[in-house]
């Protein structure tokens, strides 16, 4: 049952770090918005933590916890 929580888990955060690219290069093409790597990844934890919490109704996950990807917990 882990095993599949990771995979899942893995999968969200590989959906988040193309959604969060997806944005990175409209703002650039559309607004000529200079890309910023740190802020792109910081964007990918946070939008990674946000999904999984609510929308995979995960209540009792901890950032810290998603920081050091301790998700079995």
């Amino acid at each position: 049952m882990v095993q599949k929580q990771k995979r899942r888990m893995i999968q969200l955060i590989v959906l988040t770090t193309c959604w969060e690219i997806w944005k990175a290069r409209n703002d650039l093409i559309f607004s000529g918005k200079r890309i910023d790597i740190e802020k792109i990844f910081g964007e990918i934890q946070t939008s990674s933590y946000l999904w999984a919490k609510y929308r995979a109704k995960r209540s009792n996950l901890e950032w810290r916890s998603w920081l050091n990807f301790n998700i079995a917990e």
